[in-house]
């Protein structure tokens, strides 16, 4: 008490009651109010930096000159310390609060007798506006501009409530005009996997205007721009695809498909299986029904099926004269029965070819569309495997040790080991002080990728990978196995390939060896 009475250098007597030891008693709101002094300096207030403040305060003082000396606007000074937090945060700079006091002595200190601070009926809020121009002509030009310009928070009082529901209207009628005329859905039929990407969402440049400056108040997108805004965030970028998708899709009553509304139907039911809930985002206009899933899916098989020749598949992707090789395994859903018997097991196979020069461009929408048939189901007669005898024993291959020594790997040993050093310190995001930072995405590829992007000498090319029939038959079969390798060599034939390489897990690869030495012994 005695340090606060002494910074405030008032009340002499009470100093020298306080100097005489006595005891006092005293209410606690007085003690915080005669204290509060010591505490102004442990404020939770922001250091000015002088180049961040100082540049947010040349912007806002721009501002100023031009709105307010020459535009001969009227503005309050909380709304003009607003502006300066906002400057400040683009700066770098977060501050919770900032004095109006202080902003004013910066105001007056740049620009001096030019403005006038006038004390409104609003609560702790002065006035500011020119001092060189007479007073009724700032109010004239302020009634004038609250027509044409509206605050952030509120609509501004002159404007009624007949113009806001006219200009909604015809706001309306033009955005829909525009989906109507330039919203043509470019998807081919059946959709690819290109079609419905994000590379070809085609949204008209004035829908996606007039939703950034719905999602937004930023003051960078004031103005008004018949060309595309540019948006930097990209999470409202995405919210923006999604809503304008939304209306295009909602505008045509359905016939215009967009990439959002086929991919996410397609995508809920491979995921979940559930028709239930691709129903459910279809009602909201979300996503194509679950009936047109079914009938995108049976377009594909059908295609599939005209691209078979002599009950051999080759997918669209390979081409003849590349060397390809194969892969197959084994699939098991595994489904919940009863009995635990009568679960899916089936073999899968695709097929790996490296893409040439020549076909570098062409992709798999390139296919010439199909007529739409509107069939959501494909009949598929049930493929009976051949049955082979094996009447022969068993007979395994002979042995063979051969003798060797870890000398002739050991370089190859050290450089691996090096490299894969190399690659963990890269994919660990680290400070100058070693320690790691947090919430950094990863730049660095795995493995694979981190390998062929050191490997300048011999990159390889990016393969093309084809699906192939799927054998409705389990692996564990020696008659599936037969039939695995006869047809990967009846696909290289027609492939044009005299050898063929099949990649198996280990079962798969003994059964296949049994196979192979019974017919050569």
């Amino acid at each position: 008490m005695k340090q606060a009475s002494t910074q405030q250098e008032s009340n002499p007597l009470f100093i020298k009651r306080l100097e005489s030891g006595f005891d006092f008693f005293y209410h606690k709101s007085c003690f915080r109010i005669l204290t509060s002094v010591l505490y102004k300096k442990n404020e939770t207030q922001v250091e000015e930096e002088p180049d961040s403040f100082r540049s947010a305060f040349d912007v806002l003082a721009k501002e100023v000159q031009q709105n307010i000396i020459h535009g001969l606007q009227v503005s309050y000074l909380t709304d003009l310390c607003s502006r300066f937090r906002e400057l400040l945060v683009i700066q770098g700079v977060h501050v919770l609060k900032y004095n109006p006091t202080r902003l004013k002595a910066r105001l007056v200190n740049k620009f001096g007798d030019n403005l006038t601070f006038w004390r409104s009926g609003r609560q702790n809020s002065l006035l500011v506006f020119c001092s060189s121009v007479p007073t009724g002509q700032i109010v004239q030009t302020a009634i004038e501009s609250s027509t044409l310009v509206q605050s952030n928070n509120t609509l501004n009082a002159a404007v009624g409530k007949e113009d806001i529901v006219t200009s909604i209207f015809y706001a309306a009628k033009a955005i829909r005009n525009v989906i109507s005329l330039d919203s043509k859905s470019n998807i081919p039929w059946p959709p690819t996997g290109e079609s419905i990407s994000e590379n070809n969402i085609v949204i008209p440049d004035l829908l996606y205007n007039f939703l950034a400056l719905l999602l937004t108040d930023d003051s960078k997108h004031a103005s008004i721009s018949p060309s595309k805004l540019d948006i930097s965030s990209e999470v409202l970028h995405r919210r923006i695809m999604s809503l304008a998708q939304d209306l295009i899709y909602s505008v045509s009553k359905g016939y215009t498909k967009t990439p959002k509304h086929v991919a996410l139907a397609i995508y809920l039911k491979t995921q979940t299986g559930s028709s239930e809930i691709v129903k459910i985002i279809n009602k909201f206009g979300h996503s194509v029904s679950y009936d047109q899933v079914e009938e995108i899916e049976t377009s594909i098989a059908e295609q599939m099926i005209m691209n078979t020749e002599d009950d051999i598949f080759i997918p669209s992707i390979i081409r003849k004269g590349v060397f390809s090789s194969f892969c197959w395994d084994n699939n098991d859903l595994c489904e919940e029965t009863l009995s635990g018997q009568g679960t899916t097991h089936c073999t899968n196979g695709i097929v790996i070819q490296t893409r040439p020069d020549w076909c570098e461009n062409e992709d798999e929408a390139n296919q010439p569309p199909l007529q739409r048939s509107k069939n959501r189901s494909l009949k598929i007669l049930t493929e009976e495997q051949p049955v082979h005898f094996y009447s022969k024993p068993r007979v395994g291959p002979k042995t063979n040790f051969s003798k060797q020594t870890n000398n002739s790997f050991q370089s190859l040993s050290l450089v691996s080991r090096k490299k894969k050093f190399c690659f963990l310190l890269c994919r660990m995001s680290l400070l100058d002080n070693l320690f790691l930072l947090e919430n950094v995405s990863q730049c660095i590829p795995a493995w694979t990728a981190f390998n062929i992007m050191t490997n300048h000498t011999n990159v390889p090319r990016a393969n093309s990978i084809g699906y192939l029939q799927v054998i409705d038959a389990s692996p564990t079969d020696l008659n599936t196995v037969t039939t695995v390798l006869q047809r990967s060599v009846s696909i290289a034939d027609k492939l044009g390939q005299r050898d063929v390489v099949i990649v198996f897990d280990q079962a798969i690869y003994a059964k296949s060896t049994r196979n192979h030495l019974r017919e050569t012994s």
